[in-house]
C-alpha cells in the first residue's frame, strides 16, 4: 500500500492534468460555438467538481474506492472532452488544418462516454464505503466491466460519431463494419442503461440491510439521483416540446445535463466525509412540503383561473378579466398558511412518524411543565420525555443544589 505522501501526490497530480484537461476544452468549445459560452463553463465546473470530491477523497482516505474512481472518471472524462473539442474545432472553424483532427474527434467522443459509464455505474455500485453491497453482487460488477468493453468495442468499429456536430466525419481507422453488424452494436450500447439500473438496485439492496449511518450517506445520494430522474424526465419532454436541434435546445439542454450531475460529488462528498451527515432527513422533509405544497397551489390557480373566466364569460360576455387573476391570486394568498400546515403535517405523519411522536412529546410535556411545582415528578418527565425521543442507552440528570449535587439516573433500553 503506498505511503501518505505518495498517494497525496498521485491524487494532485491527477487533479491537476484533469483541470488542464478541463480548460482545454473548454477553451475549444467556446471558440467552436461562443453562443455556448455559459453552459460551457458551467459543464466545466462540474467536472472540476467531480475532480476536487476525488482528489479530496483519495489524498484523505485512500482506502475508499470512490475517490480514486472519481478522480479517474474526472480525468478521463476532460481528456475525452478535450480531444472531442479540439476536434471539432479542427475540422469546423480553425482556417487551416491541424494535426490529427479526425481521430481526436472521433475517438475523444468515445473516451468522454466510457468515462461518464464508469462512474455512472461503478459509483452506485460502490458506494458509500467502496466495497460492493455483498459477495454475491460480483456478477454486477462484470456486467459492468463487459458493458464498457461494448461500448468501447462499439466506439471503434462504429461508423458515424455520437456528436451530432461531425454527422460528416466517418471512421478514421476505414474499417467498413457491416450494416447489421454496425446496428447490433448500437442496440447492444443501451445495455449501459441496464447496468445504471443494476447499480441502482444494488444500492437499494444495501441500503435495506445498512446501518443508520450508512443509509444517511445513501440517501444523500438518493436525494442527488432523484434530482437527476427529474431532469431527465424534463430533458424527455423538451425532446417532443421543442425541436432537439434547434440552438436554443441545445444550450437549455447542455444547462439541465450538467445540474443533472452536479448533485452526485456534492452529495458524494458530504456522505463520505460525514459532514452535516443527519441534515439529510432535514432536506427531505423540506423538498416533499415544498414540493407537494407547490404543486397543490399552481393547482388551485390555474384550476380556480379557469372557472372563474367560465364563470365570468358567462355573467358578463367578456373573455378575459383582470379581476378573475386579482382574486385568484388573493386565494392562493389565504390558503398558503393552512395548506403548509395541514401538508406538513400529513407527510412527518406519513414519512417522518418518529419525529412528529417525538415533536408531539415535547409539547406535551412543554405544556406539563408550566404548570408543575413537584421537582420529583418534573424531573422523571423529563428523563421520559429525552428517553422516549432519543432513546439513548442511558439517561443521567444532575440537579445542582446550595450545598451538594442530587443525582437521577435511569436505564433506557432499545
Amino acid at each position: 500500500m503506498m505511503n501518505t505522501r505518495r498517494v497525496y501526490w498521485l491524487s494532485w497530480s491527477m487533479w491537476t492534468l484533469s483541470a488542464v484537461f478541463n480548460v482545454i476544452a473548454l477553451i475549444f468549445h467556446t471558440a467552436s460555438d461562443p453562443g455556448t459560452w455559459v453552459s460551457n463553463i458551467f459543464g466545466a465546473l462540474v467536472l472540476f467538481a467531480f475532480a476536487t470530491t476525488g482528489a479530496l477523497i483519495t489524498s484523505r482516505r485512500p482506502q475508499n474506492r470512490i475517490g480514486w474512481l472519481l478522480l479517474l472518471g474526472s480525468l478521463i472524462w476532460t481528456l475525452g472532452a478535450a480531444m472531442l473539442e479540439y476536434g471539432v474545432y479542427a475540422l469546423t472553424e480553425s482556417p487551416y488544418p491541424l494535426p490529427a483532427s479526425n481521430w481526436m474527434a472521433w475517438y475523444g467522443f468515445g473516451v468522454r462516454g466510457f468515462a461518464f459509464g464508469l462512474i455512472a455505474i461503478f459509483v452506485p455500485l460502490l458506494f458509500p464505503n467502496g466495497e460492493l453491497p455483498s459477495r454475491r453482487w460480483r456478477w454486477a460488477a462484470w456486467l459492468a466491466v463487459c458493458v464498457l468493453l461494448l461500448f468501447s468495442l462499439s466506439s471503434l468499429l462504429g461508423s458515424q460519431s455520437g456528436d451530432l456536430r461531425l454527422s460528416l466525419l466517418h471512421n478514421p481507422l476505414g474499417i467498413e463494419v457491416p450494416g447489421e453488424l454496425a446496428a447490433l452494436l448500437d442496440t447492444l450500447n443501451l445495455s449501459l442503461l441496464l447496468a445504471v439500473v443494476v447499480s441502482g438496485c444494488a444500492a437499494f439492496a444495501r441500503f435495506r440491510r445498512a446501518n443508520a449511518e450508512e443509509r444517511q450517506q445513501l440517501k444523500w445520494f438518493a436525494y442527488a439521483a432523484l434530482w437527476a430522474i427529474i431532469i431527465v424526465v424534463a430533458l424527455l419532454i423538451g425532446v417532443f416540446v421543442e425541436d432537439q436541434y434547434s440552438t436554443t435546445w441545445v444550450i437549455v439542454g447542455t444547462l439541465l445535463f450538467n445540474l443533472m450531475l452536479a448533485g452526485f460529488p456534492i452529495a458524494v462528498g458530504i456522505a463520505v466525509f460525514k459532514y452535516r451527515l443527519w441534515d439529510i432527513d432535514l432536506i427531505i422533509r423540506r423538498t416533499l412540503i415544498y414540493a407537494v405544497l407547490t404543486a397543490m397551489l399552481a393547482f388551485v390557480y390555474f384550476g380556480s383561473v379557469v372557472l372563474l373566466q367560465q364563470l365570468f364569460r358567462a355573467l358578463t360576455g367578456q373573455q378575459q378579466s383582470e379581476i378573475v387573476t386579482v382574486v385568484s391570486t388573493l386565494a392562493i394568498a389565504a390558503l398558503f398558511v393552512p395548506l403548509h400546515r395541514r401538508v406538513q403535517d400529513t407527510i412527518d405523519r406519513r414519512f417522518f412518524r418518529r419525529k412528529y411522536d417525538a415533536a408531539k412529546v415535547l409539547a406535551q410535556f412543554a405544556a406539563t411543565a408550566r404548570d408543575e411545582v413537584d421537582l420529583q415528578k418534573l424531573t422523571e418527565g423529563l428523563l421520559d420525555v429525552v428517553d422516549e425521543t432519543m432513546q439513548p442507552t442511558q439517561v443521567s440528570l444532575w440537579l445542582k443544589k446550595t450545598d451538594d449535587r442530587r443525582r437521577t439516573t435511569m436505564d433506557g433500553g432499545h
